[in-house]
């Protein structure tokens, strides 16, 4: 059952990041449409479009009727275009667009090329805009009238009259020509990653993504994510969108990786370390053409320490770090947290790992870091605090495993796979959680969210020095804390598990791989073999929604993640379920080694903003500076040294590829959750 616009604002506005992104990816068509048929550029377009949603997503509470929510995110968009691109508006597509090779798999490919989309707009911008709008909307969703008369309040035989004219207006022999290439001509599939990224950047969260939700609104971009937590936002988050969110760094600033490094030769910069006495790792990366910084902490604490019988606790700590009160600042809600941090916050949890970002202005570095230190060293958890948190992380974790059918699809085959020590389980088990109490909770932080287990990245504008300065002045007197133990997991055993989750309309399989650790011989086999899975899926289905492949290394380092899509409204869902596993199996049988080994070639440009495995300018970098700190960090953390593996995956040897899909592909080795 489709859910309502107004319970998803509604949801969305108590904080639920997840409702966002449902919103974004319904509507994204239909603002990025009216924003075409103003400017005549597909890339303008979508820039008004995401632009429109973070308005939306900062003035959410002004919607004073749920039911408008339509009418009021179109009045956005043309307010937007009417104030900002006044001057610019019906100029012809501008020719400063990145070319990628058809073949290759970038995700900021396009469907129709440069001229297509010149000769396009020569004739749909001679159509009076009452015509264009509604044909416009009419190809790019699905050709339905009945959606396009709801979009524009009108009546389907209003739609079908003007569609009837605004054809007759165009000449005959091109007006095939048209239909088609409005039909390509959607937002690109990594849209609503890119939205969510930039709602968690300026709001601002993907985005983060994968499997798990957050508390925050993920920032943007450099990853995906594995971490559980109260609110993603590209992830934006607490569910379906932490997919999304999660796949921002892996896709949005993935794509951009290829134009910003083709415009020249770029040295790499180095950035600045240093480790200060109680064990806290420091890393600074200026970057040159903002007036923005990102101050990122990764704590090596996660969900894989939590205590037998407190399933959620690391969870739950990372919710009150950035919402309890220190000795210079009071408690706050989450809807305070993101007024505070419009420019874009995080706050997720993973297996092995806590992380906690913040994007501000510049000229705030001094009180943002005396901030952070005051939540390693002061943080006053009070009662209160749990009262407010453990609601939202219910919510959150039945998101995940209950109400959102992919969601839960990736969460259960990834605990398939490889389920967390003491039974516990992603995000908490909700049984487990209400019985935390306040001793748990201080314990937990006084003890493992401290300077000895944490490394704190700064990027964006800033001097090195005064930046050392400050950070040593506000850290060096903390204790450093006690060395989190890690329980082993248990196996992971290979069986397919059965879910049914009430408002799936479809028959979800997804399937769960692991992939060896970079100190591996095979781990650039699995990048490539990830890659070269990813490129395959785009044939299957651009809908990003729905993409086959969900590879985050950095948010979920571990587990790479095959979804299959079925109609159980029209098929018999044991036998839906039985084709959508065949689709996935064959992908993999169907692998060629000298192809993968092809693919890695590319990667190392592909996956450069993830790995580091080549120079990206400051250009690029500026536009998402949680992704920069988050990716050093988490390299850091997980041993990955970029420039290494960019020589092994040029190195790479097809028997280093069959010896991966052997060891860890093979269907022995897969687990596989079955949603419907």
């Amino acid at each position: 059952m489709r859910t309502p616009d107004e319970t998803l604002i509604i949801a969305s506005r108590s904080g639920d990041s997840t409702a966002f992104g449902e919103i974004v990816r319904r509507y994204q068509n239909y603002v990025a449409s009216i924003a075409y048929s103003a400017t005549g550029s597909f890339d303008q377009s979508e820039e008004i479009a995401q632009q429109a949603f973070v308005v939306a997503w900062q003035r959410q509470q002004n919607l004073n009727d749920p039911k408008s929510l339509v009418a009021w995110l179109g009045g956005i968009t043309r307010n937007l275009i009417r104030s900002n691109f006044k001057q610019q508006i019906r100029r012809k597509v501008t020719h400063d667009l990145p070319v990628v090779q058809d073949d290759s798999p970038d995700p900021l490919q396009r469907c129709i090329n440069r001229e297509q989309q010149e000769m396009l707009w020569s004739v749909l911008e001679k159509l009076p805009e009452h015509y264009r709008e509604p044909l416009i909307l009419f190809h790019r969703n699905d050709r339905s009238v009945a959606e396009v008369a709801r979009l524009l309040e009108i009546s389907p035989d209003a739609v079908k009259q003007r569609l009837s004219r605004g054809r007759k207006l165009i000449r005959e022999e091109l007006s095939s020509f048209v239909e088609e290439s409005l039909a390509q001509s959607g937002p690109s599939h990594q849209f609503s990653a890119a939205v969510l990224a930039l709602v968690a950047g300026k709001s601002k969260a993907v985005m983060a993504t994968g499997t798990a939700a957050s508390t925050a609104a993920p920032i943007a971009g450099a990853t995906s994510k594995s971490g559980t937590s109260a609110m993603t936002i590209t992830g934006v988050v607490a569910g379906t969108v932490t997919i999304v969110a999660t796949l921002v760094c892996a896709t949005f600033a993935l794509g951009m990786t290829w134009y910003y490094m083709g415009q020249a030769e770029e040295t790499r910069v180095t950035p600045h370390r240093f480790k200060l006495a109680n064990g806290m790792k420091v890393v600074l990366r200026p970057v040159e053409g903002t007036q923005d910084a990102a101050l990122v902490t990764v704590f090596e604490v996660g969900e894989l320490h939590d205590p037998a019988g407190k399933s959620g606790l690391s969870h739950l700590v990372e919710h009150l770090y950035v919402s309890a009160a220190t000795d210079k600042t009071p408690a706050r809600n989450v809807q305070q947290y993101i007024a505070a941090y419009p420019k874009g916050w995080n706050a997720q949890t993973g297996g092995d790992s806590t992380v906690i970002a913040t994007v501000f202005e510049a000229e705030k570095l001094k009180s943002e870091i005396q901030d952070a230190a005051a939540r390693m060293g002061a943080l006053d958890i009070q009662q209160t605090d749990l009262d407010r948190e453990i609601p939202r992380m219910i919510q959150e974790v039945n998101n995940m495993f209950r109400n959102f059918a992919p969601l839960v699809a990736t969460n259960l085959a990834r605990e398939n796979l490889s389920p967390r020590p003491h039974s516990g389980r992603k995000g908490g088990h909700p049984d487990q959680i209400k019985k935390l109490t306040l001793v748990d909770a201080r314990n937990h932080w006084k003890s493992f969210h401290k300077p000895a287990n944490a490394t704190l990245v700064l990027a964006g504008k800033f001097d090195a020095e005064n930046a050392e300065r400050l950070i040593r002045k506000a850290f060096e007197e903390l204790d450093p804390g006690e060395q989190p133990t890690t329980t082993a997991a248990k196996p992971s055993v290979y069986k397919p598990a059965e879910f049914d989750v009430a408002n799936s309309q479809d028959v979800i399989v997804c399937m769960a791989m692991g992939y060896p650790t970079p100190d591996s011989d095979l781990f650039p086999a699995a990048v490539a073999i990830a890659t070269e899975l990813t490129r395959q899926g785009r044939k299957i289905t651009t809908d990003f929604q729905k993409a086959p492949v969900l590879f985050m290394p950095l948010d979920d380092f571990g587990v790479i993640y095959l979804r299959a899509w079925a109609d159980k409204q029209q098929d018999d869902s044991v036998q839906a379920a039985d084709q959508a596993q065949a689709k996935l199996d064959a992908m993999i049988s169907k692998l060629d080694p000298a192809e993968v080994v092809k693919t890695a070639r590319l990667v190392k440009t592909q996956m450069a903003t993830l790995f580091d495995t080549v120079p990206i300018a400051d250009a690029m970098l500026k536009r998402n500076l949680y992704g920069v700190a988050f990716g050093i960090a988490r390299r850091e953390q997980l041993g990955i040294d970029g420039p290494k593996l960019a020589q092994q995956l040029d190195n790479l040897t097809q028997a280093q590829v069959t010896r991966c899909l052997e060891k860890y592909f093979a269907k022995d080795k897969r687990a596989m959750a079955i949603v419907k």
